[in-house]
């Protein structure tokens, strides 16, 4: 027992270095990516609040050739928009290619904050387009403020849980 100890507090100590450099890069690429948005503003016509708010979605390290890939998507009152996606190549703390998917002038195109339908409608509304019965109402297990996201359980329909997320879709 006395040998375990030291190699649990070794295992304590990698998974908080790991946590503190993911974090510390993390924190880097924010920068970067902020620094680089402000670059292609004026070409992209941007903004600054077309800018100022994004999630990063994904972001993983090629170790074959040392480059990260990070997908980031505009919000807009911390409400995310379908589909305004951007995508960096970074090396070396350098963005070597960037992809523009925001949306210009996006506070002007909004009309409302608040959704026109509820969460649970909304799975109502997707099963009747799948001509499926709805047998029972769905039950909402968590949600999630931050993301702006509801997990429902119907089990009558599902094995799995399902996920309603409010966003701005872009319409004529």
């Amino acid at each position: 027992m006395k040998n375990m100890i030291p190699f649990k507090n070794a295992l304590v100590l990698i998974l908080i270095l790991t946590f503190t450099i993911s974090q510390t890069f993390a924190q880097q690429n924010q920068k970067l990516l902020n620094n680089h948005l402000k670059l292609e503003a004026e070409k992209n016509n941007w903004l600054p609040s077309d800018i100022s708010e994004f999630n990063i979605t994904d972001q993983y390290l090629d170790k074959a050739t040392g480059i990260e890939h990070v997908y980031i998507q505009q919000k807009h009152h911390n409400i995310i928009v379908y589909n305004a996606i951007s995508v960096f190549a970074i090396k070396e703390n350098k963005v070597g290619y960037f992809k523009a998917g925001l949306i210009v002038n996006l506070a002007k195109l909004v009309n409302s904050d608040i959704p026109k339908i509820q969460p649970d409608d909304a799975i109502k509304f997707a099963l009747i387009h799948h001509d499926k019965q709805v047998t029972s109402p769905a039950k909402l297990i968590e949600q999630n403020s931050n993301l702006n996201q509801f997990i429902y359980s119907m089990p009558n329909v599902s094995n799995r849980n399902i996920i309603v997320q409010l966003v701005y879709r872009q319409s004529e």
